[in-house]
């Protein structure tokens, strides 16, 4: 497996010393370092395609769905809910408009006797 192109140099370079038989001293930790990093980076990468292998993803995304499919229903029975109470509410409006308008109407009327009355 071929390191990426910044790292070639650091492996060329190192790869120069060993066959010149000269070692530099830091050159060798980072190498190790870099090692360890890749040896790391290749069992994490491992480890989830083995978990891809099982099924763990697909497994995962069911269980997504589910849990957002009941999230789904409970949303569209309160927005029904919704849309009912918002029904409800223009027909008490209306309603309302409607007695407010019919005691306007008595008062005017029981004003008018009064004042029928008084003048008699």
């Amino acid at each position: 497996m071929l390191a990426p192109l910044e790292d070639r140099s650091i492996l060329a370079r190192a790869g120069d010393e060993t066959r010149s038989g000269r070692r530099r001293g830091p050159r060798r930790p980072a190498l190790h370092a870099e090692l360890a990093r890749l040896r790391a980076l290749c069992e994490r990468q491992q480890r989830q395609l083995e978990g891809y292998a099982a099924g763990l993803p697909i497994v995962e995304l069911g269980r997504k769905l589910m849990e957002l499919s009941e999230a789904n229903r409970l949303l569209r029975g309160d927005a029904l809910r919704a849309v009912k109470l918002a029904r409800i509410l223009e027909l008490s409006r209306t309603e309302c408009l409607r007695l407010h308008a019919e005691r306007d109407a008595l008062a005017r009327e029981l004003h008018r006797l009064r004042t029928a009355a008084v003048e008699r």
